[in-house]
């Protein structure tokens, strides 16, 4: 090992003192090949797209120069240039080469010494871009516009082959201003929330490319957008009083440089008098830019769950029980008995009954969903309100198809009127189901649950499955 580790000293010494000897082949510059001293290449992706903005200010297209090579000190220079058409074709024959007119960029990048890259700005005009903007629109479909630029050799810089170009497809378009809230919601579905619930609600602004303006815009209410979502996408939402809806700290200031706005805004709400369903667009405003809208719905639902529900029987040959009611699963459902030990009430037929969190004084509506089996649809329905935790109850709906009440078939959803509530303040809601349809059998087709017997084997019977409810 010794004579090993001898001889490695021995030719470690003579290639250094090789190296030390003025003039030599064996100097460290020597050792390098003279285009590895000062090498240029472009640091982006090759191929990607550039957005250009068509509003009254210049846009710019912005990429890095590496400068490298075994001698950072020296002092290096690469040419800057459009390619041709053919050289873009060899690249994509679907780019249409940009008019190196149209921007303005360095045609010789210098380096100094010990300078290790530059961030190199193709500067478009606004004229530029809609001249463009113009051209693009007239293009045959799958082919675009490309700004393509590559590095040369001018004498004391090598270039990086495979590094040299840079090409970019043009998309103009306008800077957009996207809102965010802190209850999270899309347009398609907008959250649902109770205004006291939700005494308070942030919204954060954010350009949605790299920000290099200084300006103002604004976060405001605009009920008129109702109308178009309704429009949009089939629904029937009310218009909320602009007296309801309050934005503090609705301007918002960007700076230059930074994409998130300067200041939050703040979204406060109160309840209608009148309940109902009521979509909340909250939109940002700018001369310029586009503006995002954020939606919500501002309704009234009550969350039931599972403890909140009781029933005089429960079911365990069929269907999930009360669960089956609340859990968002159309496959699932409530039943009400058919066997042994069979249930009727005379008053208030197969019934469910819900226990609120806290007393409710104004009004309420319904909705349920029936199940895609025959006779098991409520054809009459009555509910009941109890102001004393269920000790004394009042009737508050009666309704009957048989008086015009339209309550739905097979395999369908419904949803009520608005009803008023008792002013004591309500605690309890008993939802009773007294007559099911039933083609087919006596009482006219429409059997009492609990009492006909269909075909003499089993008592006329319901199901269900969801159950809502919105009340305040």
């Amino acid at each position: 090992m010794r004579h090993i580790i001898n001889k490695i000293v021995l030719a470690t010494s003579l290639l250094f003192l090789a190296a030390s000897c003025d003039n030599s082949d064996y100097e460290f510059d020597n050792l390098i090949p003279e285009w590895h001293h000062r090498v240029a290449s472009i640091q982006d992706a090759p191929d990607g797209e550039v957005k250009l903005y068509d509003i009254d200010v210049e846009s710019e297209m912005t990429f890095s120069v590496l400068r490298t090579g075994s001698d950072p000190f020296l002092a290096a220079s690469v040419g800057l240039e459009s390619m041709t058409q053919e050289e873009l074709t060899t690249y994509n024959s679907q780019y249409m080469l940009v008019d190196p007119s149209y921007y303005t960029v360095e045609h010789t990048l210098s380096f100094d010494s010990g300078e290790a890259y530059k961030k190199v700005s193709a500067v478009f005009t606004a004229e530029s871009v809609r001249k463009l903007k113009a051209q693009i629109a007239t293009l045959e479909e799958g082919m675009s516009y490309c700004v393509a630029l590559k590095i040369s050799d001018i004498g004391n810089c090598s270039v990086y082959a495979d590094k040299s170009y840079i090409l970019r497809k043009v998309v103009i378009t306008k800077p957009k201003l996207e809102i965010t809230g802190s209850v999270e919601s899309i347009e398609s579905n907008p959250a649902a929330i109770d205004a006291a619930a939700y005494p308070e609600i942030e919204l954060t602004l954010n350009m949605d490319t790299d920000n290099i303006w200084d300006f103002d815009c604004r976060v405001e209410y605009n009920p008129a957008l109702v109308d178009q979502y309704n429009a949009k996408y089939g629904t029937s939402y009310q218009k909320l009083s602009a007296d309801n809806v309050e934005i503090e700290n609705a301007d918002v200031t960007f700076v230059s440089g930074e994409n998130a706005g300067q200041s939050i805004a703040k979204l406060k709400m109160k309840n209608p008098s009148s309940l109902g369903k009521y979509l909340i667009p909250i939109e940002v405003k700018h001369d310029i830019f586009i503006g995002d809208t954020y939606y919500l719905i501002l309704d009234d639902e009550i969350h039931l769950r599972e403890d909140m529900l009781s029933a005089p029987f429960h079911v365990s040959y069929d269907g999930q029980g009360l669960k089956g009611l609340i859990d968002d699963d159309p496959k699932t459902f409530w039943h009400t008995p058919y066997k042994d030990p069979y249930y009727y009430d005379k008053e208030y037929g197969h019934w469910f009954q819900i226990k609120f969190d806290r007393k409710l004084d104004h009004q309420m509506r319904i909705k349920y969903g029936t199940r895609n089996e025959p006779r098991t649809m409520p054809w009459t329905i009555q509910l009941w309100a109890s102001t004393d935790d269920g000790i004394t109850w009042e009737s508050v709906a009666y309704l009957d198809n048989d008086k015009g009440a339209s309550l739905p078939g097979r395999n369908a959803s419904w949803e009520s009127s608005v009803f008023d509530f008792p002013s004591k303040g309500v605690t309890n809601l008993r939802f009773c189901v007294l007559r099911i349809e039933n083609k087919g059998n006596r009482d006219n087709n429409r059997e009492m649950c609990g009492v006909y017997f269909n075909n003499g084997n089993s008592p006329a019977c319901t199901g269900l499955i969801e159950f809502k409810i919105w009340a305040r």
